[in-house]
């Protein structure tokens, strides 16, 4: 069946690689936060678990960056999409939990886990650049194409495991027949090029030195709203019953929305970013997307109708920043392009990763609604390091 697929260019079967496989990746990798509401896990120990999981794997980001950068990127981009699968044995993990006890149930969750995050961090890195070098030209439109496929994956996640989990009586692992599929594809038509230039370790290290202090306040950005958009993520099932949507809103569809607005305004923003300025665009964006996180938090009713418009608008926002942050890092140094990656994508999300603890605690002791608002804290701290970065390299 794949190789009746006629694509004729090789830039072009690799972008249509990079894509699906992303799409599969981050839908494999962002079903905690409905895994949890399911199997009707404790939230304390759900946040402290998949703080956990992402410190061990996406600390190691950037040096699957660094392997990257020395020319391992195709290795890397298949061997880290089939480790993600492994996640899809916490359905029929849940199914133990009665055989096996609470403590050893919840060290299984980790473990899995902390393997599925491994396998991601070894995929984003070596993909991220890959997309971005198919076309120099073209870098934040191509990142963008790249991330949105990501987000239509995340975006699918709750619904789609929810779905098989019901359907199956939690027997998630069937959901490793299409991976298979998926990976075949990815092996046959991933060819990325080598890295951006040879350079010696020396020069690599000098040319990160050159530019520690806009990758650092870009690093801080990226791990602010990071937690910010991902904390509200974790507590959106709780947060959207709280205000009585309805079950099929909880159970993957306020999700759906919330990631299709970040996929959609992606693509929007990667040729305008790439026209009129990152920096700027990036801006406007951010300030957009944490005012509409507090409006949403705060408002005390209005049905699910402005809920759905809200996700959407407000997840949008919030989701397409994240291209833009990357595609800037990348032009500091191109030469440093997947280790650049490693750090805004790895370890920002493993700096982020103690807010789904903390917010698991909040939300146990003061309530879904305020822990939200302490979430959207980090939003308003995240402006301020974006305003010193803009401030201080301008377009």
């Amino acid at each position: 069946m794949l190789a009746g697929l006629k694509v004729k260019s090789n830039y072009t079967k690799t972008m249509i690689a990079l894509a699906t496989t992303h799409w599969m990746v981050d839908c494999l990798v962002s079903i905690w936060p409905i895994f949890k509401y399911l199997a009707n896990l404790d939230l304390a120990r759900a946040g402290l678990i998949i703080t956990l999981a992402t410190l061990v794997g996406a600390a190691t980001q950037p040096l699957f960056g660094i392997l990257s950068d020395h020319g391992h990127r195709r290795s890397l981009i298949l061997g880290g999409a089939c480790l993600v699968g492994v996640g899809m044995l916490l359905g029929p993990a849940s199914l133990l939990r009665q055989s096996i006890g609470e403590a050893q149930y919840y060290w299984l969750l980790f473990a899995i886990m902390m393997t599925s995050t491994i396998g991601a961090s070894m995929f984003h890195p070596a993909a991220a650049s890959s997309a971005g070098d198919v076309s120099h030209n073209r870098r934040s439109t191509l990142i963008a194409i790249f991330i949105a496929s990501g987000m239509f994956g995340m975006a699918c996640s709750h619904g789609f495991f929810s779905f098989v989990f019901r359907v199956t009586g939690g027997h998630t692992e069937y959901i490793l027949i299409l991976t298979a599929v998926l990976a075949v594809l990815a092996s046959r038509w991933c060819h990325p090029g080598k890295p951006h230039a040879e350079s010696t370790r020396e020069t690599r290290r000098n040319q990160l030195k050159a530019i520690r202090r806009p990758l650092a306040i870009l690093f801080v950005f990226h791990a602010l709203t990071g937690a910010m958009f991902h904390g509200f993520a974790f507590l959106m099932p709780e947060f959207l019953e709280l205000r009585g949507c309805p079950d099929w809103m909880i159970r993957g569809g306020g999700y759906l929305f919330y990631v299709t607005g970040s996929s959609v305004l992606m693509l929007c923003g990667g040729p305008l970013a790439d026209r009129f300025g990152r920096h700027r665009l990036l801006a406007i964006f951010s300030v957009a997307a944490v005012s509409l996180l507090y409006v949403m938090i705060l408002l005390p009713g209005g049905g699910w109708g402005m809920y759905v418009a809200l996700l959407f608008v407000a997840g949008g926002f919030g989701g397409a920043v994240n291209p833009m942050g990357l595609a800037i890092g990348q032009r500091l140094a191109p030469q440093c392009a997947s280790t650049i990656s490693g750090i805004l994508l790895g370890l920002a999300w493993a700096a982020a990763s103690p807010a789904f603890w903390v917010i698991g605690i909040l939300a146990e002791r003061l309530g879904v609604i305020n822990a939200l608002l302490w979430v959207g804290t980090l939003g308003f701290v995240g402006l301020l390091a974006l305003l010193v970065f803009v401030l201080q390299r301008r377009e």
